[in-house]
């Protein structure tokens, strides 16, 4: 059982598990001497000695940190057969076969001493050394692999890019470079967020957009109860690389929606929250239908809603449309349209939607509302009427 595979295994396992007790003790010393160096009162701060003592101890236990780990990687490592190294100069540069790489002697090591260190809280300074041990050894590596390369003619002048993008390595770096942006995370805490990403690029800007979010959601409401106090927040969400910048579709909502209540009464001003509440075809049915203003007036303040104003003047007319009808709480009144309103209305339907104007026409005429205007006045024949 002893020239097993399974008996090296678990030997691996064991000696494994020792180096991590030992690393996990020496970084417990680290981080003492870490808390003491950082724990000086500000009335008595710690003497310059004591420092100077505390500084040379952490850069001991992160050379012991290192040494460890550089030795249990060397015994450990795992020697490629001569018929594996013939397969992996062959195809590794081949785009299809780029996790051959891994399979490379130095990368082997890299995978021991990933795989020891994931699991442990180091900090970004210990893991940043472990990351340099590793790619002074890739370099190390690769150098020779390019003498033998260039030795055997074999063309193979991407050798240097072993470990350009797959591998421990790889991964090691993007560990390194997470913690360089989150100073307060630890190594084995990475993998157990599933918050946030582990490509640095894209978590820088994950964060931004979160540091973003929470300078305005954490906002009462008298802190951004006006367009100018929303308006103090957009450069936040100007360089997030976003597809589309909704807070400035946001503010620019408000705006016009703000535009479109002032035509109403200009003596009013409203709270941003009191106007998200306001329903807006509600406002533009009052200013058609009530405040004697003609569709083409308001147009391009409906247009920056983003609303269709045929279709909001339908939903006015013929409540019904939207399942809303008179005498429930809540529920939209139907509209009285004198025939003269109910021309000029009809006739810019009609421009739009002639189908929906003719509707639109049986629907008022079946109302009969505000019949004591039209009494004496005769029914007007529409040219898209058909009558």
């Amino acid at each position: 059982m002893q020239d097993t595979a399974l008996n090296r295994e678990l030997v691996f396992v064991e000696q494994q598990q020792q180096i991590k007790q030992k690393l996990a003790t020496i970084y417990e010393n680290y981080l003492q001497k870490e808390q003491s160096g950082c724990g000086g009162d500000a009335e008595q701060p710690a003497a310059t000695v004591e420092q100077i003592r505390n500084v040379a101890g952490k850069g001991f236990d992160v050379s012991r940190i290192i040494s460890v780990i550089d030795t249990f990687a060397l015994t450990q490592r795992i020697e490629a057969t001569v018929e594996q190294q013939q397969l992996c100069q062959r195809y590794m540069n081949n785009p299809q076969y780029l996790f051959l790489r891994n399979f490379d002697a130095d990368n082997l090591n890299a995978f021991i001493i990933t795989d020891l260190v994931l699991n442990l809280p180091f900090n970004r300074e210990i893991t940043s050394n472990i990351l340099m041990v590793v790619r002074r050894q890739q370099t190390v590596g690769a150098s020779s692999n390019m003498t033998r390369s260039l030795r055997n003619d074999d063309g193979a002048a991407n050798k240097q890019q072993l470990h350009s993008d797959i591998g421990a390595l790889a991964l090691l770096e993007s560990l390194s470079e997470c913690l360089q942006i989150q100073p307060q995370q630890r190594l084995c805490r990475l993998l157990n967020d599933n918050y946030y990403t582990l490509k640095p690029r894209k978590l820088a800007l994950e964060l931004q957009r979160e540091r973003a979010f929470h300078a305005v959601f954490h906002k009462v409401d008298s802190e951004i109860g006006h367009i100018d106090d929303l308006k103090t927040h957009a450069s936040l969400f100007h360089d997030l690389q976003a597809k589309c910048n909704y807070y400035q579709r946001f503010i620019s909502y408000v705006q016009h929606l703000a535009q479109l209540v002032l035509l109403r009464d200009r003596n009013l001003e409203y709270h941003s929250g009191a106007l998200l509440k306001i329903n807006v075809c509600d406002v533009i049915g009052e200013l058609i239908f009530e405040c004697d203003m003609t569709p083409l007036e308001i147009e391009a303040n409906v247009a920056a809603l983003n609303l269709n104003l045929v279709h909001v003047i339908a939903l006015n007319v013929c409540p019904e449309i939207a399942g809303k009808c008179a005498g429930d709480v809540g529920k939209i009144a139907r509209r009285k349209i004198t025939q003269q309103k109910a021309e000029s209305i009809l006739n810019y339907v009609a421009n739009q939607n002639a189908l929906l104007a003719c509707l639109l026409h049986g629907v008022i005429n079946a109302a009969g509302v505000d019949r004591s205007r039209e009494r004496h006045q005769p029914q007007p024949v529409f040219p898209w009427s058909g009558g």
